[in-house]
């Protein structure tokens, strides 16, 4: 087989057996404010499992495409993002539908399932 596929079969593999662990932590101990963290760990396996497939069968980063680009690309992919936001955020704010920042009560709204108990 080529490398290109072996490394397309070997990613999916990698990408399971790096987040199984915190799949198990999570099933076990829940999601809440406290293991928030390791959803981050979890959300960095993929990425974690195409640098390393990247550099078992092609043995560098080179390729990768991480130069910045023009400035113009650069600046259509800070500011699209922006802007469907602010489309989808701006009325809920405007109406006071939303809240802008915390919540009453001080929490972020960074795990609002977890303090409704829905994540439980």
């Amino acid at each position: 087989m080529k490398k290109a596929t072996l490394s397309l079969i070997l990613y999916p593999l990698l990408t399971f057996l790096l987040s199984l662990p915190f799949w198990i932590f999570l099933s076990v101990h829940g999601l809440n404010e406290d293991t928030v963290v390791m959803v981050l760990g979890l959300l960095w396996c993929p990425g974690l499992a195409g640098l390393l497939c990247r550099l078992l069968f092609f043995k560098s980063l080179k390729g990768m495409g991480w130069r910045p680009g023009k400035p113009v690309y650069l600046l259509a992919a800070m500011g699209i993002p922006q802007v469907y936001c602010l489309a989808v955020y701006l009325p809920l704010w405007l109406t006071g539908a939303a809240r802008w920042g915390r919540r009453s009560g001080g929490g972020d709204i960074f795990l609002p399932c977890c303090r409704n108990g829905l994540a439980r």
